[in-house]
């Protein structure tokens, strides 16, 4: 039998989309622990509903707070060979609990784990978030996202070990701990078979924005890895802890932004920055680091995860390099966007804030692609604008221009004096700043990790043939920069994700690309 624990506090809006998920399994023979903390709303009403139709469902009234205290306290209560989690937020595939128990016996293993969709849509699947596709599963590599709720793990091992999560933020990064240490055997399903749903109100929402529990965000980690290096584990474990802990770092810093006062902001990155340095003995880390990023989208999402800045204040999108080196127009241009960060962007193509700058104040790291050179240009009167999209629906072209096609001759000259003297820009403050230049291209691949198809268009391989001439230029011409080539990225990672929020077109690519990528900057810039 398979135990599936449930913690339910105040989920009444999601609450019968999970039950009936784990009410409706394939696989039969389990039973339901829903432990049910005080609510203001009708969750209580809800499970009580649901355990009279249905004898596999018990109720337990949670002891304590905290989801922490709820597993536990559902584990104690456990009667299966076999134990899984599921948030009360969240739903499960139907054969959720028959593909992890078949492989957990098959297999003779004490952990299995499926991959899993991220998103708040209850009815659509966003977006796959599992760290290591396109690399060998191992449980080191279960740490880069460890959670619990897509696991299933034998109840032999949790009672022999003496198992249990703590009552803090991130249990599941406790947990990890002694799982790795105890686990014998672990096999991983490449499927996605969870649904976890990201909602106004829950922790990832809410409690980045909390500047108390910001703080205590550090606090946890130094436990945490008190904890790995009391196992024995912290060395075995440290560049995969390391890589968990400084995005969620980076994550809740950000989102305070804004709303703290700067002396504020200024303290807290400095002590971010002391704290990664004084635990993992790097004096340059990634935490609080100085980010800009002149590209595309994807190029930002990479960013975010090796920055805490705002994404407004980090990022240059939208713009090419010949309008970002451009001289100012003295023509007023009407910008009105209801998009406040297209707005932002399109602002700083115009205002050609990025050779400013840059020039001002030396980032620690410039990250680049020229993915936004697939664009035509636009010319008005010898001042040039990228004839993006963005562009276009913010900005009311009164004045006479001309459009510059991105396959003329003349285009490919006015490209390569922009790139000259980005060239020049940043041997000014190389001394100071790591640049990096990712090889991003068009897709030519649409779908998901699992099934993709080919794009067949041929305007795409035409333009990534101009793409892969102006990296060719640059790099020539900047041996310094540290370059991620298209080539290092596994193929199965190069797609457009089917169904994309913003978009299935080739410009967009997916979480494992960014989260890759992101790794592969992290390596070569030492941190």
């Amino acid at each position: 039998m398979v135990s599936v624990i449930i913690p339910v506090f105040e989920t009444e809006e999601y609450l019968r989309q999970c039950l009936d998920s784990v009410v409706r399994q394939t696989y039969s023979d389990i039973e339901i622990i829903l432990v049910v903390a005080h609510s203001s709303d009708n969750s209580a009403r809800i499970c009580e509903e649901y355990a009279k139709s249905d004898n596999r469902i018990r109720l337990i009234d949670q002891i304590g707070s905290g989801a922490g205290s709820a597993r536990n306290q559902g584990v104690a209560e456990s009667r299966g060979d076999y134990i899984c989690f599921v948030d009360s937020d969240d739903w499960v595939d139907p054969q959720f609990i028959e593909k992890l128990y078949c492989a957990m016996t098959s297999n003779d293993v004490e952990l299995v784990e499926c991959d899993d969709y991220w998103g708040s849509n209850g009815t659509e699947r966003i977006e796959g978030n599992s760290p290591y596709i396109g690399e060998e599963y191992n449980l080191l590599k279960v740490l880069g996202a460890p959670a619990c709720w897509k696991q299933m793990y034998s109840k032999k091992m949790w009672d022999r070990e003496g198992l249990r999560f703590t009552n803090t933020v991130a249990e599941d990064l406790f947990l990890y701990s002694d799982v790795y240490r105890v686990c014998r055997g672990s096999f991983f399903i490449r499927e996605p078979l969870y649904y976890y749903r990201i909602r106004k109100g829950s922790y990832s929402d809410t409690a980045k924005k909390d500047l108390e529990q910001y703080q205590e965000l550090f606090s946890m980690f130094e436990m945490l890895i008190a904890r790995y290096k009391e196992r024995g584990l912290f060395d075995t474990c440290k560049i995969e802890l390391f890589r968990q802990l400084v995005p969620h770092a980076n994550n809740r810093y950000r989102a305070l932004l804004g709303w703290v006062d700067d002396n504020t902001a200024f303290r807290l990155k400095k002590e971010g920055q002391l704290f990664f340095a004084k635990q993992f003995g790097r004096q340059e880390n990634s935490f609080g680091r100085n980010v800009k990023v002149f590209g595309s989208y994807n190029l930002g999402r990479i960013g975010n995860f090796l920055s805490a800045d705002s994404i407004n204040d980090m990022r240059y999108s939208f713009s090419s390099l010949i309008a970002a080196f451009s001289n100012t127009s003295p023509k007023s241009l009407i910008i009105n966007n209801h998009n406040t960060y297209r707005e932002r962007m399109i602002r700083k193509e115009i205002e050609r804030s990025f050779c400013k700058d840059i020039s001002d104040d030396a980032p620690d790291l410039i990250l680049m692609d020229f993915l936004e050179e697939r664009y035509d240009i636009i010319d008005i009167d010898g001042f040039y604008y990228t004839d993006s999209e963005v562009f276009k629906e913010s900005c009311t072209l009164s004045y006479e221009h001309t459009v510059l096609s991105n396959e003329s001759d003349e285009y490919g000259k006015i490209w390569q004096s922009a790139c000259d003297r980005l060239i020049e820009l940043l041997t000014l403050v190389k001394k100071h700043t790591q640049i990096v230049i990712v090889e991003n291209y068009l897709s030519e691949y649409v779908g998901d990790i699992y099934q993709k198809s080919i794009n067949m268009d041929a305007d795409v391989r035409l333009k990534n043939n101009r793409l892969r001439q102006c990296y060719e230029y640059f790099e020539s011409r900047c041996p310094w920069a540290k370059v991620i080539r298209a080539e290092e990225v596994p193929e199965g990672l190069v797609y457009t994700e089917k169904g994309f929020e913003h978009g299935t077109v080739p410009e967009h690519l997916n979480l494992y690309y960014y989260g890759y990528v992101a790794n592969k900057i992290a390596d070569i810039i030492g941190g």
